[in-house]
């Protein structure tokens, strides 16, 4: 599913028409950000939502909460549509973990943080009434560490490819708010890591973007 779902966002990113044009004789208006490029445009606060990989029935629900900041550089602007490059960094500890982690599910998960560095092309959407589209996929790597009951401290380096959706709305001076919701991937995890199973998994929560 996550790989189904990231090339749809994909094709939305690649092919996206204007969403709304009120003049076909309008010029399209030239984007200038308030904010310098090498300050962040963007921050999302949200939470990864995983249930592991092995367990046969009643997985248990990993809670990873997330800080990112967004800093989003636009190579293409249309009257109410542009494309974005972006490259975002954050992360965070578990607040809810299991005690049924490793091969026999006996083991209880003491620690999990993890974080991200993804980078990749977005779409932002904003039509005159206010309402903000947008949806970015990327790459990138991911360090986590974690420990287990019994067991020394894991920390590897892997990698993430990420996609994420948002709806919201433009208030004052082109601050959007709203909703974000997406999936984070893991790759080149090794096999002997017991944490690695509990990274990536759904994303839900909350977005600025002052682009």
């Amino acid at each position: 599913m996550p790989l189904r779902s990231l090339c749809m966002l994909l094709i939305l990113l690649a092919g996206s028409p204007a969403l709304a044009q009120e003049d076909e004789d309008t010029e399209p208006r030239r984007h200038v950000s308030p904010t310098p490029v090498w300050l962040p445009r963007g921050v999302f606060l949200g939470t990864y939502l995983t249930t592991g990989e092995t367990f046969s029935s009643s997985p248990p629900l990993v809670v990873t909460p997330q800080l990112r900041l967004q800093w989003e550089l636009t190579v293409i602007q249309e009257r109410v549509d542009s494309m974005v490059l972006l490259a975002e960094l954050g992360g965070g500890w578990a607040v809810a973990r299991t005690d049924r982690g490793g091969v026999g599910e006996n083991l209880s998960m003491e620690r999990l943080n993890q974080f991200v560095g993804i980078f990749g092309l977005g779409y932002r959407g904003t039509l005159p009434s206010g309402l903000h589209l947008g949806a970015h996929a990327g790459v990138g790597p991911l360090l986590y560490r974690a420990r287990f009951s019994g067991f020394v401290p894991e920390q590897f380096l892997a990698g993430m490819v990420e996609a994420r959706a948002q709806v919201g709305y433009t208030f004052f001076k082109g601050v959007a708010l709203g909703i974000s919701a997406g999936y984070g991937s893991p790759f080149g995890r090794p096999a002997r890591s017991f944490g690695g199973e509990f990274t990536g998994g759904f994303l839900l929560g909350l977005f600025a973007d002052w682009r």
